[in-house]
């Protein structure tokens, strides 16, 4: 027996970023992640060949 999962998820990345010609540098990343969908699959070894269940 063997199990394959597979999440789907949607995301949104947000940046800043903040420079100046006086040595300034500043930056800032976030990403906003939600689950939308949660997929399992079950495989079965039946005499030699791979059955999906």
């Amino acid at each position: 027996m063997k199990k394959k999962f597979r999440p789907y998820n949607f995301g949104i990345p947000i940046g800043i970023k903040i420079e100046n010609l006086n040595k300034l540098f500043l930056y800032g990343i976030y990403e906003i992640e939600y689950s939308l969908y949660y997929k399992e699959k079950t495989y079965f070894l039946v005499i030699g060949e791979l059955v999906y269940a």
